[in-house]
């Protein structure tokens, strides 16, 4: 799936454009496995870094408790296009070979080049994988740990992660392009239930924001208040496209807005507004 980071994310959620962020589809790949109870990881291997992401479970839903996003590879002896080589990477299937899931190497193989074309030796290119690594402090817990991205298939790339964090399997996502089309995320991330009911809309009837999660509310705004806080610093107007009234009494507009809660996995809270031309706004509330 085209990777896209935790800013350009958000910056195209708060658009309006329905999207879900690649630490959701890799979450739910990783739960269809049923090997994560507690806790899990993932690492993203792309070519321009590694980004990784620890989960939490709780009741069968994950959030994402934090994230590094484009750590750089700080390599020198290869490039990223010799990591996609096909006839280097037959050679290194062979050099490093999986049983079971487990990627195992031969110290004999330690003074051979990596590739016909190139004079580097496997001890060579291990360490400096194996310093690339150790040097972006990845966390080194006793859960499953998952490999997605560009990368992931890499024999030496998964060896080496292997070795550095006690990985006792190698566990590859595969994610397809269009996967996340169809998602809503209320139904299998954990909400942040505690602020949520917490938060309430400021109106003449008490409505919090875990309310409306999966029932949207209808509000009718008289346009002479708009400029009203509706929830921690977010105006009534905010959630309006324009300020045409959709109905007048007297002298009075009055505009009429659908609302709905909408989170993701790294517990964000979105409300969605719906106008009844069917204009939408996304605010993030803080």
């Amino acid at each position: 799936m085209t990777y896209l980071n935790n800013k350009d994310y958000l910056q195209k959620r708060l658009s309006g454009e329905k999207i879900v962020s690649a630490a959701t589809i890799y979450g739910i790949n990783a739960m269809a496995s049923q090997k994560c109870s507690d806790s899990f990881i993932v690492f993203a291997l792309n070519h321009n870094g590694f980004s990784c992401f620890e989960y939490k479970v709780n009741q069968g839903k994950f959030y994402v408790s934090s994230c590094e996003e484009n750590k750089p590879l700080n390599l020198t002896k290869i490039s990223i296009e010799m990591l996609q080589d096909e006839a280097m990477l037959r050679w290194w299937n062979c050099v490093f070979y999986e049983q079971t899931g487990i990627r195992y190497y031969d110290k004999e193989y330690d003074t051979l080049r990596i590739a016909n074309d190139c004079n580097t030796v496997f001890k060579d290119v291990i360490k400096e994988f194996s310093d690339s690594v150790s040097s972006m402090d990845f966390p080194k817990k006793e859960c499953p740990i998952f490999l997605t991205g560009d990368l992931a298939e890499n024999p030496l790339l998964q060896y080496v992660l292997q070795q550095q964090l006690s990985m006792k399997e190698i566990m590859v996502l595969t994610c397809k392009e269009k996967e996340d089309l169809s998602v809503n995320e209320n139904d299998i991330v954990a909400l942040p239930e505690s602020k949520l009911n917490k938060l309430k809309l400021n109106t003449n009837t008490t409505i919090s924001l875990a309310s409306i999660v999966s029932k949207p509310v209808r509000i009718t705004l008289p346009l002479d208040s708009i400029s009203n806080v509706m929830v921690l610093g977010i105006e009534w107007k905010d959630t309006l496209v324009d300020n045409q009234s959709d109905y007048c009494v007297k002298d009075l507009g009055f505009k009429t807005v659908s609302l709905s809660v909408e989170c993701d996995s790294f517990q964000n809270i979105f409300l969605s507004c719906l106008d009844i031309n069917g204009n939408r706004k996304v605010l993030q509330v803080k």
